[in-house]
């Protein structure tokens, strides 16, 4: 896992939000920075409520605009990106990317995917059950028995289990009869159970004008979050 620069955009604004985010109780899940200096560039921020937030579960819409309001207000501020440029602050859907020890710790016991870099010893992309993870920068984690320093992780994000296969034969059950259109989300993945119909939570977009400092927003379609490239 990287080393933060504070010379780099992503870095940058990874310290500048972070803090702030925390004391709110939310998380800063991760930050993609695009098309700097052009026409198109682009800052997409995803956020979910802490382990502890108070109403726990996942992030809602309305933390959503509570996290865009606190971001607005460090951009404001800090005036950390030039030129102008839209953010984007969503959630980060089912499958979301690990990035800190924390990351892990946090979804120890649940399905991962972890691709390594360049040259590492083993297989690059390990993908089953996250057995551990050190808290700590220096350590790294065990996937279905492989341990793999932080140091070498390229990438890595949660990955969504449906759940098991009915028997060939059977037909749906009355309460999954009733349930039609509707599925059911695991805890390892929701942090709650759910057997409402699975839904991404809004984000919100808004640019940023870098000459007259003006600032427009509004909701987007819901998300599922940053794209995972093939790996």
């Amino acid at each position: 896992m990287a080393t933060i620069s504070p010379h780099d955009p992503h870095d940058l604004l990874a310290t500048l939000l972070a803090p702030v985010l925390e004391r709110a109780h939310l998380e800063l899940v991760d930050i993609v920075v695009s098309s700097l200096g052009t026409s198109q560039a682009a800052v997409q921020v995803l956020v979910d409520h802490t382990p502890n937030h108070p109403l726990a579960g996942r992030i809602d819409l309305d933390g959503v605009s509570a996290a865009t309001r606190l971001i607005d207000e460090v951009l404001e501020t800090a005036d950390p990106i030039p030129g102008a440029f839209t953010l984007e602050v969503s959630s980060p859907g089912l499958e979301r990317p690990l990035r800190t020890p924390a990351h892990f710790v946090r979804f120890v016991g649940t399905t991962v995917s972890v691709k390594t870099i360049a040259g590492s010893t083993g297989d690059r992309r390990v993908e089953g059950r996250l057995q551990e993870a050190d808290p700590t920068v220096e350590g790294g984690v065990v996937v279905d028995g492989t341990r793999i320093p932080y140091s070498a992780i390229e990438r890595a994000r949660t990955v969504f289990v449906w759940g098991p296969t009915p028997k060939p034969g059977s037909g749906p059950s009355k309460s999954a009869a009733k349930r039609a259109g509707k599925m059911v989300v695991p805890s390892e993945v929701s942090g709650t159970s759910s057997d409402g119909p699975l839904q991404h939570v809004p984000g919100i977009t808004s640019h940023r004008d870098g000459g007259s400092g003006e600032v427009t927003h509004k909701q987007i379609p819901a998300s599922a979050g940053i794209d995972h490239e093939e790996e």
